[in-house]
């Protein structure tokens, strides 16, 4: 009998469950970073999407506004004046209570981001995936096999051009960011008005029980 190719080429059998299960947990974060996005997309959670909105409209401003270095830079030194200045108090209190708590940010540096050969590879398959289907439609229109789809590329390209005089991508960007809030917004007070209405006419059929209660007891009183 031949042995296992995994005991063949040297390997335990126990590498490829270890890097299924890490390709799984890669996977499983990216699914949960999704439903997330889309949460904080449909403001289900207000005070989250909130912040959000506000620092990816700061984010937006400040790169039509300055250069992608500066804007890089500057996240960055913020983010290191909190972090640096997180971690000096927590060093600070630790040695004033004599405590042992440890660094601070060790969840998150335990945490594991490396990325597995099947995840990468998955995301790659993906990604080829869609770029196939691009390249396939813009050969499609650039070289006229349909005249119909072609002249409506050509138009809203000539569209485009008028749109791209008077914005950039920066400027289109932060106004959808605006109006799909403003949507949101407006889904919400509908709802909103709604729960108030239904509520004032539950209100309105108890009040009707309670009087209807009371007048038959008054009948009865009076029998």
């Amino acid at each position: 009998m031949s042995p296992p190719r995994s005991q063949a080429h040297g390997a335990p059998p126990s590498c490829g469950l270890t890097t299924r299960r890490r390709g799984r947990s890669v996977l499983f974060t990216c699914l949960l970073f999704a439903v997330a996005a889309l949460r904080l997309l449909q403001w289900e959670e207000p005070k989250k999407s909130a912040v959000a909105f506000f620092l990816t409209l700061t984010v937006l401003v400040s790169m039509a506004t300055l250069s992608v270095i500066s804007v890089v830079s500057y996240l960055l030194l913020t983010c290191l004046c909190c972090t640096i200045t997180f971690r000096v108090y927590k060093a600070v209190v630790q040695a004033l209570q004599k405590s042992d708590e440890g660094h601070p940010f060790r969840s998150l540096l335990e945490r594991d981001l490396e990325l597995t050969q099947d995840s990468v590879r998955q995301f790659s398959d993906q990604t080829r995936i869609y770029l196939n289907r691009i390249l396939v439609q813009t050969r499609r229109l650039l070289l006229v096999q349909d005249l119909v789809d072609s002249l409506k590329f050509a138009g809203a390209m000539w569209i485009l051009t008028f749109i791209g005089a008077v914005f950039n991508g920066l400027t289109l960007l932060i106004l959808g960011q605006n109006t799909q809030r403003t949507r949101k917004y407006k889904e919400n007070t509908q709802r909103t008005r709604k729960y108030k209405h239904n509520t004032e006419h539950a209100n309105k059929n108890t009040q009707r029980t309670r009087k209807y209660k009371e007048n038959t007891q008054r009948t009865r009183k009076y029998k």
